[in-house]
């Protein structure tokens, strides 16, 4: 298995910044338990500890603190427990798609690790993951069920902005369905949403355009020609097996708003929509976007167009910076290791990892997703942007499962609030 270790140099990987961990007094404050008890914690693997160089001072992670105490008020009663799921807590929902394991993602009875190492087709995932159902390796959509925008639609967009151009994909889809006599009134189906995201990759590439999917063309293949890089089997297969590594990770915040837009009685595209615009917000989307700049504007790396952009921004996010992995994402290992396979010196893969851990201090080789496809793309030789967009299309596969899988329950999500007296109200 490759790790950061083993394209840093350092020996070291990833983890978050400063503002990330607390004084052993705040966190056995926020636990209420004893001394021994946060040690045993720590020895257990439960939280992660970090020492300070040169001190004796040790600082405990932070989301690994609130992921005990919510445990906790997990045990103590139902008000509580319900609270503490809502951040990060026990499970919520009953779902038969994705099980976060310690060897990364289970789609239904398979290893997301295990489908990308075998080659199979991101669009065989997505429907495994909808129907449960797993198809040969090289399914691919016919181009009448992924064509429905057309190029024109489009010339008004750049690249610029990519998420914007990725969910105004979805609005010139739904536009484009309901406008068209024979497409009235039928749903539209994942296929067309999906295909449409890919074609919209086009105005990153060279051409700077809209480009559909060409008739039997895979997604990957797809991708590949429209970002400009060349349509090897190599290249084309580590998109696949990106696209697969990402597809789902159970109940994300895109996702959990998907259902409720599904419990509403909202329509395929509107769910995707809603999920996308949670999806690229500040903590999660954008993440992929922000690292490339740091890159970008990096002394040792070359200088970019972007370089009046503010630098990336603590490097913790509650999307990509797992939680749910004690050690390593399995998944960015992958990442790494195809990053090797498509360069033999790995200088681009090197370069990459090597400046993200001049700005990150470490404590133990981790890497996150977003970093692992960082390098990915890098070693590709995609352009800006396209890490972001590869996250945002691989995830609506797995908010389409979570839309079919929500209509089947008839109810729509509705929490309660616990109302609780502000301290400046009056009687």
């Amino acid at each position: 298995m490759v790790s950061a270790s083993t394209l840093g140099g350092s020996g070291q990987g990833l983890v978050p910044g400063d503002d990330d961990y607390l004084s052993s007094r705040d966190a056995l404050r926020i636990l209420q338990v004893k001394p021994q008890t946060l040690y045993s914690y720590v020895s257990r693997g439960l939280i992660r500890r970090r020492l300070e160089p040169g001190h004796r001072t040790s600082y405990y992670n932070r989301e690994d603190i609130h992921r005990l105490k919510s445990r906790s008020l997990a045990r103590s009663g139902h008000g509580p427990a319900a609270a503490g799921a809502m951040y990060w807590g026990e499970p919520i929902l009953e779902t038969a798609i994705t099980e976060i394991t310690a060897d990364g993602p289970r789609y239904r009875e398979r290893l997301a690790i295990d489908l990308a190492r075998r080659h199979q087709s991101f669009e065989s995932v997505a429907e495994y993951l909808w129907t449960g159902k797993l198809r040969h390796p090289d399914t691919a959509w016919s181009r009448e069920r992924t064509a429905i925008v057309s190029a024109a639609e489009f010339r008004t967009f750049g690249p610029a902005d990519f998420r914007h151009v990725l969910t105004q994909s979805i609005v010139l889809l739904a536009r484009a369905w309901d406008s068209d006599p024979g497409l009235r009134g039928r749903p539209c189906p994942p296929e067309a949403i999906l295909g449409t995201m890919a074609g919209a990759f086009g105005v990153l590439g060279p051409k700077r355009e809209y480009a559909p999917l060409k008739d039997g063309e895979s997604i990957a293949h797809g991708l590949a020609r429209m970002l400009g890089i060349r349509t090897t089997p190599r290249n084309v297969r580590a998109l696949d097996a990106a696209l697969v590594l990402m597809a789902d990770h159970e109940l994300t915040t895109p996702v959990f708003v998907a259902r409720i837009s599904a419990s509403a009685g909202c329509d395929l595209p509107s769910c995707i929509l809603a999920a996308l615009q949670v999806h690229f917000g500040s903590e999660f989307g954008l993440w992929c976007d922000r690292l490339e700049t740091l890159l970008d504007n990096d002394p040792s790396t070359a200088a970019s167009a972007t370089a009046a952009r503010p630098a990336a921004p603590r490097r913790s996010s509650p999307g990509f910076d797992n939680r749910l992995y004690f050690q390593n994402d399995p998944r960015a290992d992958v990442m790494l290791e195809l990053a090797l396979n498509l360069q033999a010196d790995g200088s681009q893969a090197f370069r990459a990892l090597q400046v993200i851990q001049s700005h990150f201090p470490t404590i133990q080789s981790r890497i996150n997703l977003c970093e692992g496809l960082v390098v990915l793309c890098r070693a590709l030789g995609l352009p800006h942007q396209a890490a972001g967009g590869l996250i945002a299309l691989s995830r609506s596969a797995g908010c389409v499962a979570h839309v079919f899988e929500q209509r089947t329950q008839s109810a729509i999500i509705r929490p309660r609030g616990k109302f609780v007296r502000s301290s400046g109200s009056h009687d």
